[in-house]
């Protein structure tokens, strides 16, 4: 599963930094707009974590919430498509599709008899595309991948690797692959926690990317109906595209479509050996679990694979550039503004996260009551921080929707208005505290949330190397004034820095 665009794109939102002492707070309710001393929920909370790591470099960090006889589990492997090479755009995406393919064992009816068939596949595939590349026919070549394609697909046992987990009752099941990490989920009764290591630990041992071929038709699809079909897609990707040129987040994560059809086993296998070693992977697990048990589980089934070199992390730098992107699509009209912004752990980072929120955070937002209420301009408005991800230096987005008959420039003149006046004048205290309570008082309504607290302990852990920068930033949320946001207004937009993206109907 591809994160698309804004709604896909992966960021560490506010919403979650709170969402532990929500977890202990629920008796506190009532009294969420009053000051509360949230040290003793922090405590709390820390004290139910543990974490240890294997020889080889594999991460686990277990809490304890004993509340049902369920877990969440996560592993968050810190590639993505930012780690891409040009050329080879889509690969970390298409990875993750793989990885559910199963393994010698798993998958296959006979791997023995099956294997040949798969290299001789690949052996295949190349020769068909050196016959095109030539202009050749390539007709018999064709029929000859078909008949081997037909005979491989009977070994396999579509989706075992799944169904196992499932028939133990595992719900969820599924990956995401964002431009900074590719993360694999599911929720499971707790005495079925030990299958679920033994499985995951085998398909990242000796995956089999079997169906290869049939699974790049797949994403193909996947890409035609996500962006190439989708004119605010395409907009983000152009504007991203402008934004960092030629640098990790400026290349789709689905990758470019002849990228797509160019790849082939031999490379995906080559970039899994790269990143997918045991220390470039941190593993989640929240529930009832006992922590000694995990741990003995840990090396009983993830020890023995050995760490490997991990290539130089990826490099960018947003460049500080006007720029106009436009579109013309049979499609209603569309508006961005972006900024550059800076990556995750930045001191003005969490003061811009808050600034998202105080644009485009319910009815009482300075979007909704401009824009949507006052003047009418736009059907909705949102703010997005950290586009496409916050490994880097990335791009703090404001999305509109004009109304019929308003051209997108006039709400780029109306959204640059807006957040001129966050530079000029501070909030008041009463605003902060407001879009502080809300962020509360939602998470009340999701407190057995397992799975988000293994997303959000995986990636603090993978990012900042310690996941109790969690509660670091939880405590520095509640530390933010009203000057802090109006300093990082200031820092952050920036005339001169402003990207542009818009959407015109055809013919305007």
């Amino acid at each position: 599963m591809f994160r698309q665009g804004l709604k896909r794109s992966r960021r560490r939102g506010l919403l979650w930094l709170t969402v532990l002492f929500c977890v202990f707070v629920v008796s506190q309710s009532r009294a969420i707009a009053a000051p509360i001393d949230l040290r003793p929920y922090w405590q709390a909370a820390q004290a139910q974590i543990d974490d240890f790591q294997l020889p080889n470099g594999l991460q686990f960090i277990v809490m304890q919430r004993p509340q049902a006889p369920v877990v969440s589990v996560l592993t968050y492997a810190a590639v993505g498509g930012a780690d891409e090479q040009p050329g080879q755009t889509g690969i970390a995406h298409f990875l993750e599709h793989l990885a559910f393919k199963g393994t010698t064992t798993i998958g296959t009816r006979n791997y023995a008899e099956e294997a040949p068939l798969l290299t001789e596949l690949d052996q295949l595939n190349r020769q068909l595309q050196q016959a095109q590349a030539k202009g050749q026919d390539a007709t018999a070549l064709t029929q000859r991948f078909q008949a081997v394609q037909a005979q491989a697909a009977q070994y396999v046992r579509q989706n075992e690797f799944g169904q196992r987990l499932e028939n133990a009752g595992a719900i969820g099941l599924n990956a995401t692959t964002s431009a900074d990490a590719t993360t694999y989920f599911c929720s499971l009764p707790a005495q079925q926690l030990e299958l679920w290591m033994a499985l995951e630990a085998e398909r990242f041992r000796q995956p089999v990317f079997r169906e290869f071929f049939e699974e790049k038709a797949v994403i193909l699809e996947e890409r035609r109906q996500r962006l190439d079909n989708d004119p605010v897609s395409q907009l983000l990707e152009a504007l991203k595209a402008k934004a960092f040129p030629n640098q990790p987040y400026g290349r789709p994560v689905i990758g470019e479509r002849a990228d797509i059809a160019a790849l082939d086993r031999a490379t995906v296998q080559q970039f899994f050996q790269q990143y997918y070693g045991p220390n470039n992977l941190t593993i989640a697990i929240v529930g009832d679990v006992d922590p000694a048990q995990v741990r003995r589980w840990a090396n009983q089934y993830f020890g023995a694979e050995p760490a490997r070199p991990l290539p130089p992390p990826s490099q960018g730098k947003a460049k500080p550039q006007a720029g106009t992107v436009t579109i013309k699509a049979r499609s209603q009209p569309w508006a961005i503004v972006a900024y550059p912004m800076p990556a995750a752990r930045d001191p003005d980072q969490l003061a811009m996260q808050l600034l998202a929120e105080v644009l485009s955070r319910g009815r009482r937002s300075r979007l909704y009551q401009t824009l949507v209420e006052g003047d009418r301009l736009v059907l909705s408005a949102q703010a997005f921080p950290n586009f496409p991800g916050d490994r880097l230096p990335s791009l703090f987005v404001i999305s509109a929707s004009p109304r019929p008959g308003i051209t997108p420039q006039t709400v780029v003149q109306a959204i640059t208005a807006t957040v001129t006046e966050l530079q000029q004048q501070p909030l008041s205290q009463a605003e902060l505290d407001r879009v502080r309570n809300q962020l509360r008082m939602d998470l009340l309504q999701g407190l057995e949330s397992n799975a988000g607290l293994a997303q959000q302990l995986a990636e603090y852990q993978a990012e900042a190397g310690d996941w109790r920068q969690l509660f670091r930033d939880l405590e520095a949320l509640e530390q933010i004034t009203p000057l802090d946001l109006q300093r990082a207004a200031r820092r952050l937009f920036q005339r001169d820095r402003q990207l542009v993206g818009q959407i015109l109907g055809e013919g305007t």
